[in-house]
């Protein structure tokens, strides 16, 4: 960054552009304005739909160790796949609260799926 620019920013700042840099460089999010949330004049590092992503998958990873998932992973799959498609053939706007929530049922059952197959590995070997 700019050291004009920087010499100019408060603290509060520095962190929320350390930060939006970070998720751009090392998540891959377009950090689109209108499709992000905000807290004050802060918008988040993450659009609304990885944000729903992020912590889908982390209840995902505290809940899953404990209940098997397995039978609603490929449904909560499905509505981010729609919810993206559709957005991207048509004319169709999300809402954020959709891209949320599309992004939530995504992220947990990814990490569901992960702690299913370690699962399967563990009792195959278990077996053997």
């Amino acid at each position: 960054m700019w050291p004009q620019i920087q010499s100019i920013m408060d603290k509060k700042d520095k962190v929320w552009v350390n930060s939006m840099e970070w998720f751009y460089k090392y998540w891959g999010c377009h950090q689109l304005s209108e499709r992000s949330f905000f807290i004050g004049k802060y918008q988040f590092p993450v659009c609304a739909r990885c944000t729903g992503i992020i912590i889908g998958g982390l209840l995902s990873f505290i809940f899953s160790y404990f209940i098997d998932f397995s039978y609603i992973i490929l449904i909560f799959c499905l509505p981010l796949v729609i919810d993206g498609g559709i957005q991207l053939k048509t004319s169709y706007e999300s809402t954020n609260f959709k891209r949320f929530l599309t992004g939530f049922m995504y992220g947990f059952s990814i990490i569901a799926g992960i702690f299913h197959t370690i699962r399967i590995a563990v009792s195959f070997f278990h077996d053997v």
